[in-house]
Formats: structure tokens, sequence, C-alpha cells
């Protein structure tokens, strides 16, 4: 599990990632200020598993009619 450990704004951790996931987020990094904000943005990777089913769809061939 990835826990934010570095200081969000000034000398405190005040901002959170939260997932219900385990091991979801991972390579968390500050990026420095975030622009009209006192808070530093963040930046994570999220490693999720997904399956894509295949598309099946009927089409006509009208060159071939009568």
């Amino acid at each position: 599990m990835q826990h934010v450990e570095v200081c969000t704004r000034n000398e405190a951790i005040l901002n959170l990632v939260i997932t219900e996931e385990p091991d979801m987020v991972h390579d968390l990094i500050s990026l420095g200020l975030f622009p009209g904000s006192d808070h530093n943005a963040l930046l994570w990777k999220l490693w999720v598993n997904t399956t894509q089913e295949p598309n099946y769809q009927q089409m006509f061939d009208y060159s071939k009619a009568d």
C-alpha cells in the first residue's frame, strides 16, 4: 500500500490518496505547489487489471445485393 509520506502543505501531510484496493497506488511523488494554491500537487500510478471483451457486430455488404 502506498502512503503519502511527503509534506503537501508547509510541514503537514494534508492531501490523501484513498482507495479500497490494496497495492493499487504506486510511485507517488509531489510535483510542487499547485498553481493558485498553498498545497502541493501529487502524481501517482494506478495498477489495475482490465479485461477486454470481443465486440462482434453484424454488418451487411450491400455491394453484393441484387
